[in-house]
């Protein structure tokens, strides 16, 4: 999956129509162009429980757009932005949000009541 399927997931989120409660997208070339068109979806969002965006080259533009998106999330319970054991074997590359990054998840941990 690429940038212009992040482009595609939004619109699907922002038809406010989502029965989806689990959406697993790791191992995927998103990256931060793509992790934000997802992350504009899901501010229309009220029924993802857990998102998987594990080793899809995210960066600290991507990390902090997911982070606005979700910080008010009414029902979000988990979001993987790990590494997955297969990335190399499938061609992927590993999430890179650095100290950055992690610092703007922080802010979701503790300000999203979930």
């Amino acid at each position: 999956l690429t940038v212009k399927s992040g482009h595609i997931i939004r619109l699907h989120f922002e038809q406010n129509d989502n029965h989806l409660e689990s959406l697993y997208l790791s191992c995927n070339a998103l990256g931060d162009a793509g992790s934000c068109e997802i992350a504009s979806g899901l501010k229309h969002d009220k029924r993802l429980k857990r998102l998987g965006l594990a080793s899809n080259c995210i960066g600290v533009e991507g990390a902090r757009a997911l982070v606005d998106a979700l910080v008010d999330h009414a029902s979000l319970q988990q979001l993987n932005l790990g590494y997955m054991k297969a990335t190399i074997l499938l061609g992927g590359l590993d999430n890179v949000i650095g100290d950055e990054g992690a610092t703007e998840i922080s802010r979701l941990i503790r300000l999203n009541k979930q």
